[in-house]
């Protein structure tokens, strides 16, 4: 589930007003410009989860190893999302996106530092409680996909 964290670095994407043909190409010119900030956030964050998946699966070695791993990531998730924070858009499609992809990655925060609680009061309910709030992230990441892939339409 940390592929929710699709983030980025602080970027002055300008969007043009909605008014025209060469205003919908400068919107595209943003949408590309907040792509590229986001890229290198993003290699970061696929550090991330490679370190989160490597105590899952085969490598899982019991609850203690995942906590552990978590304790790791969350401080760094938690740098990622601040600097996702400072991103600055212009344009209601690129801000509505933005806005989407700072809910997602908040609810993915909430997540991990509920599985982290759930791990340290062996909670069954907490632990479904971070499930769901992790599955609520992914869909807010998909729907900010979609917000960017209509704004280059």
């Amino acid at each position: 589930m940390l592929a929710a964290l699709a983030l980025g670095l602080v970027a002055g994407c300008s969007a043009a007003d909605a008014s025209g043909k060469g205003d919908k190409a400068a919107t595209v010119r943003s949408v590309t410009a907040y792509d590229e900030a986001l890229e290198p956030l993003k290699k970061r964050s696929d550090v991330l989860e490679d370190r989160f998946a490597e105590v899952q699966a085969e490598g899982y070695s019991g609850p203690l190893t995942v906590r552990e791993a978590l304790a790791e990531i969350i401080p760094e998730f938690a740098t990622l999302l601040e600097e996702t924070r400072a991103i600055e858009v212009e344009g209601p499609e690129l801000e509505e996106a933005h806005d989407v992809l700072l809910a997602s990655l908040e609810r993915q925060q909430d997540g991990l530092e509920l599985a982290v609680s759930a791990l340290d009061e062996d909670n069954a309910a907490l632990m479904a409680e971070a499930g769901t709030a992790l599955k609520e992230a992914q869909r807010l990441l998909e729907e900010h996909r979609d917000l960017l892939a209509r704004a280059r339409a």
